[in-house]
C-alpha cells in the first residue's frame, strides 16, 4: 500500500488556484483574475473546495489558455493589448 501511495503522489496533476493565477500573471487584484476567468473559453475548474468558493484549475489547461491569450501573462502584455484595443477597436 505504501508503494501505491507513493506512486499516486508522483502522478498528481499540478493544480492552480485563483491566487496562484494572480501571482503567476502579476495581477494586483482578485477582480482582475475573476475578469479573465469569466471568459467563455477559460478552463473549467477540475476541483473546488470551501463549498465551491475555491476553484482549482489544471496547470496544463491554463498553459493552453495562455498560449491562446498571450496578453494575459504579464502587465506589459496587458498594457500593449489595451493600447491595441484603443487604437484598432475604439479609436
Amino acid at each position: 500500500m505504501q508503494q501505491q501511495a507513493q506512486l499516486e503522489k508522483t502522478h498528481l496533476p499540478k493544480l492552480l488556484s485563483r491566487e496562484d493565477l494572480k501571482i503567476r500573471w502579476q495581477m494586483n487584484s482578485r477582480q482582475s483574475v475573476h475578469q479573465v476567468a469569466s471568459k467563455p473559453d477559460f478552463p473549467q475548474p477540475v476541483f473546488a473546495f470551501n463549498h465551491g468558493k475555491t476553484p482549482l484549475y489544471l496547470e496544463t489547461e491554463i498553459q493552453i489558455f495562455e498560449i491562446n491569450h498571450p496578453w494575459v501573462i504579464t502587465p506589459g502584455a496587458r498594457l500593449a493589448y489595451s493600447h491595441w484595443i484603443l487604437r484598432n477597436v475604439i479609436g
